[in-house]
Order: structure tokens, then sequence, then C-alpha cells
């Protein structure tokens, strides 16, 4: 007796309305240490503190500048960012 199984096959998987990207960079000792700390005292875990760092961060034109002239991107370069203030939010 021969048994078949038929598969379910799913087109097109939905995408999420939130969807989000692993980042996961390695922190010398040290860093990872402060990091921890600063989780442990908030509660929280050390993702939760580092996306609060980055959308902090990535949100202060001020910053978008200082990094891109801190690794040598010069004003005139194609791909540097250019942050705008629209409505209260920065946006590049």
């Amino acid at each position: 007796m021969k048994i078949e199984v038929k598969g379910v096959r799913v087109e097109g998987k939905k995408k999420q309305v939130d969807e989000k990207k692993r980042v996961c960079p390695y922190f010398p000792l040290d860093l990872y240490r402060k990091l921890n700390r600063i989780a442990r005292a908030c509660n929280r875990s050390d993702a939760e503190i580092l996306l609060a760092m980055a959308e902090n961060w990535l949100n202060q034109p001020q910053l978008i500048v200082w990094i891109q002239d801190r690794f040598g991107v010069s004003k005139d370069d194609p791909f540097r960012i250019t942050p705008i203030i629209e409505n209260g939010k920065v946006n590049y």
C-alpha cells in the first residue's frame, strides 16, 4: 500500500508590517559590561537598550554628521547623508 502525502504550498508569504532586521555586533568586553550594567539598572534586555540608543542616535542630525566626519566621508561624496527635519522628524 502506497501512502501519498501532499504538503501545503504557501504562495507569496505575507510580509510583516513592522519587519525587523537582525544586527549583532561583537562588543569588546569592557563595552559589553557597560551595556549590560545599564540594561540591568533599567531592568531591560541588552537588545532593548541598544534599540533605544539607536533610535535616539539615528534621529539626531548632529550625530549623523559627526559619524560621517569621523569615518572620513567627504562633503561632496554622493553617499553622504544630509539629514532633513520635516514635521519634527529627521529624514534622510
